[in-house]
């Protein structure tokens, strides 16, 4: 009797499975990150060798045309006077962020304004580097590290756990300033 019911039990187990279709079974494990789609990667590389050019072309502009003709005049205005090239800086490097997180948000670039917050904090660190540069070369310096900042942040900030990522991407800014000041 027990002969007769593996039997019949092995044929209940064999019709089960008869008609399933394993194809269909997904075997991969979820990736952790997600891919950098090739327009996406693209988007990023121009809007950040433009923005990191422009950075520095406008902290020289806001420094010859508006920082130095307000703020040098007068002995009251020589703390701001002396300190024309980092102000102008920093206002530069939030204006150029703006615009290019906007830019990147209106191309629909995944986690655009952290990207560009990271990018733009980052480059932050680099005005000790580039203050006794010609022009040129540092806003060719600038283009570079900011196509490069915004490949690694878009990277490192692909990771599709949220607390994850700020942490990593938080972590790798300071290591940023810590580098170039280092």
């Amino acid at each position: 009797m027990s002969e007769t019911m593996v039997s019949s039990g092995s044929n209940l187990t064999s019709d089960e499975w008869r008609d399933f279709d394993f194809s269909t079974v997904k075997v991969e494990k979820p990736r952790a990150t997600r891919m950098l789609p090739k327009r996406e990667a693209i988007r990023l590389v121009v809007v950040g060798a433009l923005s990191g050019a422009a950075v520095w072309l406008m902290s020289l502009a806001l420094q010859a045309w508006v920082m130095q003709p307000l703020f040098c005049r007068t002995p009251d205005t020589a703390s701001i006077c002396a300190n024309a090239g980092v102000t102008s800086f920093v206002i530069s490097l939030g204006v150029a962020g703006i615009v290019a997180a906007t830019i990147l948000v209106s191309k629909r670039v995944f986690r655009a304004i952290i990207i560009t917050a990271a990018t733009f904090t980052s480059l932050g660190a680099l005005w000790p580097l580039l203050d006794g540069r010609s022009a040129a070369l540092a806003a060719v310096i600038m283009a570079v590290f900011a196509v490069g900042l915004n490949l690694f942040f878009s990277l490192v900030l692909a990771i599709k756990r949220y607390t994850l990522a700020m942490l990593l991407a938080t972590a790798l800014v300071v290591a940023f300033w810590l580098l170039a000041r280092g």
